[in-house]
């Protein structure tokens, strides 16, 4: 059940170092970020590995390496021995890594050693990352720490490299993808890929990220590292791609255009996620947002009647129709429903169904009468000479005479 954010007292405390014009555009920005549980998190790591591991033993059933993408937990080699890292579950991926490993038991190997690589004749090795963001770290990490054992298998085609994360910016696969041949785009996997920031799209909220990231003590990341601005929170820490708002602190008596704006105090101190910040993360906050969308889809009086709306399907309903009368594709949909993904796919897929959308994400007639139906359904002035057509049934239901 939605929420009002602003009854976390650090998020109160932190709303109160906007101006009061930019309230609500602050507000709006919190509401309008992907807040992943830990139990979602873990999930998604584990249902996609487990698929990966599906499809490489579809025709040998030889072991799959798995390597968390970390600076310390892949194994190093040198001429004289091996080191193997003595916490191989440290982190939540490498968490989510020792369950998948104690389930499937020899089918797959969390950290192995080239020995047991060798022995087990591994022809899969699958690299895990939380969130990709620029790709940057992912590069580093493949040129520092990447065995040239495992390279020169690669090169030699007798493995094949398989990439996945939780989230992952596509500029940022784009880069992994020019910068390390091993790697192409079929072997990249993310349950949830941003092809581009929705917070960019909003002028109101890049403003404000840019005018407030000025305060911060990373001002150059006001829009996240590498610009991706990206809208996703870990409960377990908050990625530097996201705005600098969110996790930078400011200098003490630092300066705004002459102006002593005082100490910038970030909502995920240093990345960190305060416990009593859970609540952001356990509840559905993603409806209030809603009006926001709908009146940036040009709904305007849909966007008023939202607010007093009470039936969350039929708002959801209503939501998808209009941004799709607005042109966007399902693709786009999706990413701006992000939060509540599971839902808005099935919403999608009954609307296809009932003929209200084709799969383009297009309105038929009867998808632009039921969202006139609902624009319309308090006393506003209709041209009389202006034929609506209304259908007596949707999804299911008799409308009202």
């Amino acid at each position: 059940m939605a929420f009002d954010i602003k009854e976390i007292p650090l998020v109160k405390k932190w709303l109160e170092q906007f101006d009061l014009v930019d309230v609500y555009a602050a507000e709006l920005f919190l509401q309008s970020l992907v807040y992943v549980s830990f139990s979602d998190f873990e999930k998604s790591i584990q249902s996609q590995v487990e698929a990966v591991v599906d499809y490489a033993q579809k025709d040998n059933n030889t072991c799959v390496a798995i390597f968390t993408v970390s600076k310390s937990l892949q194994n190093s080699f040198n001429v004289d021995k091996e080191v193997k890292p003595a916490n191989d579950s440290s982190g939540r991926v490498g968490h989510a890594l020792k369950n998948i490993e104690r389930r499937l038991g020899g089918r797959v190997e969390v950290s192995p050693r080239k020995d047991s690589m060798i022995k087990k004749k591994v022809r899969h090795v699958i690299y895990v990352d939380d969130f990709i963001g620029s790709g940057d770290r992912f590069v580093k990490f493949w040129r520092r720490h990447v065995p040239k054992s495992v390279k020169s298998w690669v090169s030699g085609g007798y493995c094949d490299v398989w990439v996945i994360s939780h989230t992952a910016h596509k500029s940022g696969i784009d880069r992994i993808v020019k910068k390390i041949s091993a790697i192409d785009y079929s072997r990249v996997k993310s349950q949830n890929l941003i092809e581009s920031s929705q917070l960019l799209r909003n002028d109101k909220i890049k403003n404000l990220l840019i005018k407030y990231g000025s305060r911060t003590n990373k001002e150059g990341a006001s829009l996240g590292y590498g610009s991706n601005c990206s809208p996703v929170v870990f409960q377990y820490g908050c990625p530097n791609n996201a705005p600098a708002i969110l996790w930078a602190n400011g200098k003490p008596n630092n300066k705004s255009n002459g102006i002593s704006s005082g100490r910038w105090t970030s909502l995920f101190n240093e990345r960190s996620v305060d416990a009593s910040l859970y609540p952001l993360f356990d509840n559905d906050i993603s409806y209030l947002t809603y009006p926001e969308l709908l009146w940036s889809a040009g709904q305007y009086k849909l966007a008023l009647q939202f607010c007093e709306e009470v039936d969350s399907d039929a708002r959801l309903y209503n939501l998808i129709l209009a941004l799709a009368s607005n042109g966007s594709s399902r693709q786009k949909v999706e990413e701006i429903l992000l939060p509540i993904k599971d839902r808005s796919e099935d919403v999608i897929n009954k609307l296809i169904e009932f003929g209200l959308v084709d799969e383009g994400m297009n309105l038929s007639r009867f998808g632009m009468d039921v969202l006139e139906k609902n624009r319309k359904r308090k006393n506003v002035f209709v041209d009389k000479d202006y034929e609506n057509f209304y259908p007596s049934r949707f999804l299911g239901f008799h409308r009202e005479v």
